[in-house]
């Protein structure tokens, strides 16, 4: 537990607050005995949580756990707080009720109660509302810390230690259960007519980070899916599995040199998604050798070379290998330098999240032009027949297909260099015809069967074949067979998309230039929206529509009255700072070495000038209005007391209780100063208590280095990043 005498857990960590909201489904007064029981239960199940007590914010005078006095528990069953929850009298609740409903007739009782009502409470009679809420602070910093910017991580994993108790506690309140890619907090949590709801942003952390492991083993599906896709299109459960080897070392290898080499420490989970780029891209880069290797094969057959001659492999990787490293130069290229421009960015995550991206892109185009090539051409020597779908190389593929002809007529012949299961005999003279030796004779087609045929009983070869060398003839009938389409998608282009594209109306070219015209007034269109986009106006959904932790915050930020304070923008106003000086912080690391700030050695409160000019910043705060969006309100400050914090008149009045004839400005210097530091440690009021004046008169080593006012805006903490530039200005 936190000690309030050394300011530990005395301010609010608006960052862990706990948020519960209540709803009836009946159009009545949802404060019943029976629903403000369910509701003290429900909120029982925080507040009775044995390390509570380690969290609560603490009242600075009893060093207890202050009252949650923004609950709904508080309304009815007061400062004895029952873990039992009794159900009350029903007479006693409306009367409790009535009295809530009553005071809001007046300002200073909406702004109080009105957290509390729904929006529409005012538009019935007699007043009722079918909703409300509840509001638990926890207290900061955390007992051992000096702040909450104090080992900020340190804190934030304990707050969520904290959290994890609250889940499973609520979760087996309601007897709530989540499966796999489908969390609990999208059903409704109702008991009877009253429907539950909470937040807080630990809890939406520990969510977060459920989803994101449900996801990630999504992740291992996509590997699965590339893995098997590859070994399909390879044709080898071997090459695939090189393939997939190199695609995923190459994760651990780029993420070597982002923490090493860039000594970039920031990972989060947005940079997980490296992944599914590198497997995309790395996939890809794959088939693009691959089938360089494969269309080299025919050529380096069609110069004469075929396998078991020496030169066969290293011709036919020098072939493929010049033909794929230009087409994955240019596309790693171009994907990496897009995701390297995003280092530019002034948003750090990401701006790393590119880095890491980029560098991963290069580490697998490296290991694409240096292991692939050496995986395929080990698989070619040693291990092509292993789950290979089609036949073996040993046999000509499918749609290579040699034609002979003999160079000396009337002599029968065997192509030169050629494998016997390939090389074709010519026959001339007699009856005898020419043959066409090929795996599938008939697939050559008829234009070089009449070519390369003779017509009837002709015993000679005609003119113009014997012109044609073997070099020209394969490679004429290779790109005749290449051309026969063999997979679906090819038969489409060969078939649908080519010739619809060549169709022709009057000369005119009539697909390409309807698609000519569809893209450009998309491109124009495109760019005008462009040229209009701006910050978004409505936070972030980073949940289904219908999670819990969704709906609540449509709940919080729409149907209610008026919020908590805590619900606004705090501004703090320091005098005596003249500067912040960072000589340790690391971008990268953002909660660590934050700096300190420069103060200004001119700074002098005792001056009667110095006075009047604080004074005048709060008068002139107290009465600032607001006519921007961002407002909630025609004021920039809420018109309550606890909306501004300015110490100066206080401390003037205290002041000259205890100095009677004495003012702050015809005192001497140490008088002066000496009874600042006494009133800073004094609590005078429920406003000012000892740990809102240490943030606010700023003594260090004994001097007064700075003073501050603070002040809540009437601006709500999830109005648009626009909006609240807007109001700053």
């Amino acid at each position: 537990r936190g000690d309030a005498a050394n300011s530990s857990q005395t301010s609010e960590q608006s960052s862990a607050t706990m948020w519960y909201t209540f709803s009836s489904n009946k159009d009545e007064s949802i404060f019943t005995a029976e629903n403000v029981q369910k509701i003290c239960r429900a909120e029982m199940t925080y507040l009775s949580i044995s390390s509570y007590p380690d969290y609560c914010l603490l009242n600075s005078t009893t060093s207890g756990c202050a009252v949650p006095t923004g609950t709904v528990t508080y309304l009815f069953y007061g400062y004895s707080l029952n873990n039992t929850c009794p159900l009350l009298d029903e007479g006693y609740v409306n009367a409790t009720a009535h009295g809530l409903y009553t005071s809001l007739n007046t300002l200073a009782g909406r702004l109080k109660l009105g957290f509390f009502m729904e929006k529409d409470t005012m538009s019935r009679h007699p007043y009722y509302t079918t909703r409300t809420r509840s509001r638990i602070p926890l207290g900061s910093p955390l007992e051992g810390y000096d702040s909450d910017t104090d080992r900020i991580v340190e804190q934030n994993t304990k707050y969520r230690q904290f959290y994890q108790k609250v889940k499973d506690g609520l979760f087996s309140r309601f007897n709530m259960k989540s499966r796999y890619l489908y969390s609990a907090y999208r059903n409704k949590i109702t008991e009877g007519d009253l429907e539950f709801k909470w937040f807080s942003l630990p809890l939406g952390n520990i969510e977060m980070g459920d989803i994101v492991s449900e996801d990630l083993t999504l992740a291992m599906f996509s590997l699965l899916f590339v893995f098997c896709w590859m070994c399909y299109h390879l044709e080898s459960v071997s090459l695939g599995v090189m393939g997939m080897t190199q695609i995923v070392l190459s994760l651990p290898v780029s993420f070597f040199i982002y923490r090493q080499i860039y000594v970039i420490p920031y990972f989060t989970e947005l940079h997980s998604l490296t992944i599914f780029i590198v497997l995309g891209i790395g996939a890809d880069d794959v088939f693009v050798f691959v089938d360089g290797w494969r269309q080299a094969e025919g050529i380096v057959q069609a110069r004469g070379i075929y396998p078991g001659n020496p030169l066969y492999l290293e011709k036919r990787m020098k072939i493929a290998y010049s033909r794929a490293k230009q087409a994955v130069f240019d596309t790693s290229f171009t994907t990496m330098v897009a995701f390297f421009a995003t280092a530019i960015s002034p948003i750090m995550p990401v701006s790393t999240f590119g880095i890491l991206a980029a560098t991963a892109i290069l580490v697998n185009y490296l290991m694409v032009i240096t292991l692939t090539p050496a995986a395929v051409a080990v698989y070619h020597v040693y291990i092509r027949n292993i789950c290979k779908r089609s036949s073996s190389e040993n046999v000509e593929p499918s749609g290579m297909h040699e034609v002979v002809t003999s160079s000396p007529v009337g002599v029968g012949t065997e192509s030169k260099g050629a494998p016997p299961h390939l090389a074709s005999s010519v026959v001339m003279g007699g009856n005898s015809k020419d043959v066409v030796h090929s795996k599938n004779a008939s697939s050559l087609g008829s234009q070089a069967a009449v070519q390369f045929s003779a017509a009837g009983a002709s015993s000679r070869i005609s003119s113009p074949a014997k012109k044609l060398t073997r070099k020209a003839t394969l490679a004429f009938v290779i790109s005749e067979e290449q051309e026969k389409p063999t997979t679906a998608i090819e038969a489409f282009f060969h078939k649908r998309y080519i010739p619809a594209m060549k169709w022709k109306c009057r000369g005119i070219f009539v697909l390409p230039l309807v698609m000519l015209v569809v893209f450009l007034v998309y491109g124009v269109t495109s760019m005008v929206y462009a040229t209009k986009l701006s910050s978004p106006l409505e936070e972030e959904q980073w949940f289904p529509t219908n999670h819990m932790f969704t709906t609540i915050q449509e709940d919080l930020n729409n149907k209610y009255m008026v919020g908590s304070l805590e619900e606004y923008v705090k501004i703090g106003m320091p005098f005596g700072i003249s500067g912040i000086d960072r000589p340790g912080f690391n971008k990268y690391k953002p909660d660590d070495n934050r700096g300190h700030p420069v103060f200004d050695a001119a700074f002098d409160l005792y001056l009667e000038e110095s006075q009047q000019a604080f004074a005048r910043a709060c008068s002139l705060i107290s009465t600032k209005q607001c006519d921007r969006n961002g407002c909630e309100r025609d004021t920039l400050v809420w018109p309550t007391n606890e909306a501004l914090l300015c110490f100066l008149p206080d401390f003037q009045a205290w002041f000259a209780t205890r100095n009677p004839g004495y003012s702050t400005v015809n005192c001497t210097r140490d008088t002066f100063y000496s009874e600042l530091k006494v009133y800073r440690q004094t609590s005078t009021s429920q406003l000012y208590t000892v740990p809102v004046k240490k943030k606010l008169i700023g003594f260090i080593d004994g001097d007064l280095k700075y003073a501050a006012i603070q002040f809540t805006t009437t601006m709500h903490d999830d109005v648009a990043t626009a909006e609240k530039g807007k109001v700053r200005e």
